[in-house]
């Protein structure tokens, strides 16, 4: 286990140009306190969102600047996720305000938030420079996980010496207008009764599944055969067995969510499409869009060594000690650096918030994301914005990782899978967990520790689906 330093040491919840505090009662309030530190650039809110629980209440906090402040550049007010940055009017000094929840657990206090931090810059720093850590550019963490890892994405490939140009546009806006991301569903066996329910998950899914995606120009081509074991994406028609009893394999938009229809049509990637042939379902390929070359990996080494940074954190200390939770936390934001990266490469319109003084409706846009609101003296709302960094925009990449991800929940190594046992004893899917109304077992016993495999995570007594849906996601 790499440390920082010694379990008992204390760690200040400011450093490293960065605050960790409570919310407080205004941004105004919280900025004036990073005021008297020039180093500080980002503060991070812990605890209960800025404004008490309610984007009304957020955005209220999040304007209440007082004098020396003004907003400047695209902000985002989000319960989940805001982006906020602020401009000193004295100095011209810029300030980013965001929360630590994106990084790590809601309740994190401060002085354990920036413990973690300094752990997982240390444990980064390790891994990225393991030679000769004087010679290197030291790791430094961004302000959001996934303005990190676009830094250490960047930085391995410079490393390997190789460049990954984005696919042409209209592909791109073909994969990302017809692909899906998570499997979210709920399944027979939340309608019957049941005393207890097991949920299982797979530890670190898409680190284990971000291995030999598609490099090279593709190939497209109307209709053809399958080629099992090469990637694409594939317009398909679709039909199950006629006996067949079990989930849907293939996903269909239904013009409000995406559903596992055992007959239909669209594009699915070619990991769904060798389950479905496996299981004996009939798959007619309309056009396909095909990579023929043999990859180079492009997210082997980055993803292989946020592993090993959250096998390092996650190593058990044997005597249960307070230093413990640090490393927690800090495995937690290790895991959040490789989801958020991944989310990035898809590449998608990003949201911003914009104001108008409530004098002048003739400036409010005529498109918006959510409905135009006043608050306080301006007239406020959110609409999209151009993604950032398009240099590292793969979207082939990241529906390759999500539909792969999906299969997986059906059927992966040593045989765990939904398709494995009866459709009535399976709960609900979820990303990257199953949960199920009997104790399966076989897949305990198949979980070697390794990524990417299913692991026993929590028993749930006589749960409401309020309380799977949390376990599921946690």
């Amino acid at each position: 286990m790499y440390q920082t330093s010694t379990p008992d040491q204390q760690h200040s919840p400011t450093g490293n140009g960065r605050i960790f505090a409570p919310a407080g009662k205004s941004v105004g309030a919280l900025l004036d306190t990073a005021a008297a530190v020039s180093s500080v650039k980002r503060i991070y809110t812990t605890g209960i969102v800025g404004g008490g629980a309610g984007i009304a209440g957020l955005r209220e906090w999040a304007t209440d600047t007082g004098p020396r402040w003004q907003p400047v550049g695209d902000q985002y007010v989000t319960v989940t996720n805001p982006r906020l940055t602020y401009q000193d009017r004295i100095t011209g000094r810029r300030v980013s305000v965001m929360r630590a929840a994106s990084w790590v657990g809601e309740d994190t206090p401060p002085d354990l938030a920036s413990a973690a931090f300094d752990l997982l810059t240390e444990a980064l720093d390790a891994v990225w420079n393991p030679r000769n850590r004087q010679a290197g550019a030291p790791v430094t963490l961004a302000g959001s996980p996934a303005g990190t890892g676009r830094l250490l994405l960047g930085r391995t490939w410079r490393q390997s010496g190789r460049t990954y140009d984005p696919v042409d546009p209209d592909l791109a806006h073909l994969i990302r207008s017809t692909s899906g991301q998570g499997r979210f569903e709920t399944c027979p066996g939340a309608d019957t009764e049941t005393s207890e329910v097991r949920v299982y998950d797979a530890r670190l899914m898409y680190g284990a599944l971000a291995n030999e995606l598609q490099t090279g120009p593709p190939t497209y081509q109307t209709g053809g055969d399958y080629v099992p074991y090469r990637p694409g994406r594939y317009h398909i028609k679709w039909s199950a067995p006629k006996r067949w009893s079990h989930l849907g394999l293939l996903p269909e938009h239904n013009g409000t969510r995406w559903a596992y229809p055992t007959t239909g049509t669209g594009w699915v990637d070619g990991a769904e499409l060798h389950l479905a042939v496996a299981y004996g379902w009939k798959c007619q390929i309309v056009e396909s869009i095909t990579w023929r070359e043999r990859s180079t990996r492009p997210l082997d080494t980055f993803a292989r060594r946020l592993i090993d940074v959250r096998n390092m954190l996650s190593e058990p200390a044997g005597t249960p000690t307070p230093y413990d939770e640090v490393r927690e936390a800090a495995a937690d934001a290790c895991r959040s650096i490789l989801i958020q990266t991944i989310g990035l490469l898809h590449g998608s319109e990003r949201l911003k918030t914009v104001a108008v003084p409530a004098n002048r409706p003739d400036l409010i846009a005529t498109t918006t994301v959510d409905p135009v609101t006043l608050q306080g003296d301006s007239w406020t709302w959110t609409e999209t914005a151009p993604p950032s960094w398009p240099e590292f925009h793969h979207p082939e990449w990241t529906t390759r990782i999500w539909a792969k991800a999906r299969a997986r929940l059906l059927e992966g190594p040593a045989g765990v899978g939904a398709l494995t046992v009866p459709v009535t004893d399976i709960y609900a899917l979820a990303l990257d967990s199953i949960a199920t109304t009997t104790r399966v077992t076989e897949w305990e016993h198949a979980d070697n520790g390794g990524v990417g495999r299913f692991r026993l995570k929590k028993t749930l007594v006589t749960p409401s689906v309020a309380q799977v849906e949390t376990a599921m996601a946690g």
